[in-house]
């Protein structure tokens, strides 16, 4: 978790970064953090759905509305 913090403050618009934050905070339970960390990657990563699809499982699975 930690190494993937100091990437994101390293390159804040690194889309993988935040996304690696994002499934570590999942796997923590902390899903509060880990849906802020996808919504981040999210934008940085358009070309990607698969980013975006799952954003969308995340908020699904967790019942949060879909940003």
């Amino acid at each position: 978790k930690k190494v993937y913090q100091v990437l994101v403050n390293a390159y804040p618009d690194e889309y993988r970064s935040w996304f690696n934050l994002a499934e570590t905070h999942v796997e923590l339970g902390e899903n509060q953090e880990a849906l802020a960390c996808f919504e981040k990657s999210a934008p940085l990563a358009e070309y990607i759905p698969e980013i975006k699809a799952r954003l969308a499982h995340y908020n699904i699975k967790t019942n949060h509305t879909i940003s």
